[in-house]
């Protein structure tokens, strides 16, 4: 398996610990900073959202097998098509199957009706 890179180890669980002591306030920050156009309705809704940045920051600050494929969403969601193509043969994906699997989870998304 090889040495263990200590440093990326440690820097990986202060992003997680970070982002999950502090979901609440992340949440807080970026329901101000959208000038109205995100709103939170229930206190479950803030719930559900504020697991989810813990989530978010956990696989951020992980070092697993998961990450490219976090980061190939994160390229088709902003239009970086040639880190998305990179990462799709990394992946050994096919470029056809992403962008049918990215454009049928986009026709379900809720927030676009």
């Amino acid at each position: 398996a090889g040495p263990v890179a200590w440093f990326r180890v440690l820097a990986g669980v202060a992003v997680a610990v970070a982002g999950s002591l502090t979901a609440a306030l992340l949440l807080d920050a970026l329901l101000d900073a959208s000038a109205g156009q995100l709103v939170s309705e229930t206190r479950l809704q803030d719930k559900i959202v504020t697991w989810e940045i813990r989530a978010l920051a956990v696989l951020l600050g992980s070092i697993n097998h998961l990450r490219p494929l976090y980061q190939l969403m994160l390229a088709q969601e902003s239009g970086a098509w040639e880190q998305s193509a990179g990462l799709v043969q990394q992946l050994h994906l096919s470029e056809s199957g992403v962008a049918e699997s990215y454009l049928a989870s986009d026709a379900v998304d809720p927030r676009r009706q």
